[in-house]
C-alpha cells in the first residue's frame, strides 16, 4: 500500500523566517504611519490652539481700541504697548451708603439703575474712614439693586460704609510681560493735595493746583494670551497691530488695522 503523504512538503525554517520578517516589516510600516499621523495631528492641534489664542486677543484689542475715547500712548513710531481711555462702558458716577451686603454682593441705594447688568464690568469702591477696597461688578439685578462682585470682600460692609462707582475714566493698557500679553485696567486720582474732589478718577495727564501728577490705581491686571513673542502697534486714527506668536519652534504672524471711532 502506497503512503499518500509521502510527496507532501512542510514549511521550511527559511520560509518561516521570511514570513516573520515580512510581517514585522508591515507592522513597522503601519506603526510608523500611525506615529507620523499622530505627530501631525498634535502639531496641527497645537498650531490651531496658538492661532486661536492670537486671534481672540487681537479681536479683543481691536474691539476696545475701536471704542476708545483717547489713545495715551505715542504711536507715531512702532510701540510695544498701548494705553487708551476706555469707551465701551456707560459713564456712571454714583456715591451713597451701602444698603446691605453679602460675602461677594453689595446692595446699592434705591436710586441706582433699574436696568439689569447696568454696572457690569464697572468697579465699585467700598470705603469707610481710611479703609477702601475695589471690586469688579460681574452681575447686577436692577430690581433688587444687588450687585455681585468678582471676589469676596475682605470686610463685609454694613450700613456705615460708603460705596462709589466712577466709570468715566478707566484706562486700558495692553503690554507684553515675557511671552504673556497682559490687559491692565487702571485709573488716575489724587489721594492728597489741594484737589476739591480727592479720590475722584481724573483724565490721564492732568495735574493739580500744585502741578503734581495724579496717583495711579491698578484695578485689574490679567493675562489674556500666551506665546506672544512680539507686538507692534503704530498709527493715529488708523492703528495697525501686529502680533508674533511662537510655540514649539512654530512662528505665526497676525496683523490687523482698526479705525478709532472717537479718535
Amino acid at each position: 500500500m502506497v503512503n499518500k503523504f509521502t510527496n507532501q512538503k512542510g514549511i521550511t525554517l527559511v520560509e518561516i523566517i521570511i514570513a516573520v520578517a515580512i510581517s514585522s516589516l508591515v507592522i513597522l510600516i503601519v506603526y510608523s504611519m500611525f506615529l507620523t499621523g499622530k505627530e501631525a495631528y498634535q502639531k496641527g492641534e497645537a498650531n490651531a490652539e496658538v492661532l486661536q489664542n492670537g486671534r481672540v486677543s487681537l479681536e479683543r484689542m481691536t474691539r476696545e481700541i475701536r471704542q476708545a475715547q483717547d489713545v495715551v500712548t505715542d504711536l507715531t513710531s512702532p510701540a510695544d504697548q498701548i494705553e487708551f481711555h476706555d469707551g465701551h462702558l456707560t459713564f456712571a458716577t454714583e456715591e451713597d451708603l451701602v444698603q446691605g451686603a453679602g460675602a461677594s454682593t453689595i446692595t446699592f441705594n434705591a436710586t441706582a439703575s433699574a436696568q439689569d447688568d447696568y454696572y457690569e464690568n464697572m468697579f465699585v469702591r467700598l470705603y469707610k474712614g481710611g479703609y477702601e477696597e475695589f471690586k469688579k461688578i460681574i452681575d447686577y439685578d436692577g430690581s433688587t439693586k444687588i450687585a455681585t462682585v468678582d471676589s469676596d470682600w475682605a470686610i463685609i460692609p454694613d450700613g456705615t460704609y460708603n460705596y462709589k462707582i466712577d466709570s468715566a475714566y478707566y484706562y486700558i493698557r495692553y503690554y507684553l510681560d515675557g511671552n504673556n500679553l497682559r490687559r491692565q485696567i487702571k485709573a488716575y486720582r489724587f489721594i492728597s493735595g489741594p484737589s476739591e474732589d480727592l479720590n475722584a478718577f481724573v483724565p490721564q495727564g492732568v495735574v493739580d493746583e500744585d502741578g503734581d501728577d495724579p496717583d495711579l490705581l491698578e484695578l485689574e491686571n490679567r493675562v489674556i494670551a500666551e506665546y506672544i513673542t512680539n507686538i507692534e502697534i503704530l498709527g493715529d486714527d488708523l492703528i495697525s497691530i501686529a502680533l508674533e506668536i511662537q510655540k514649539n519652534q512654530k512662528i505665526l504672524d497676525l496683523s490687523t488695522k482698526v479705525w478709532g471711532r472717537n479718535l
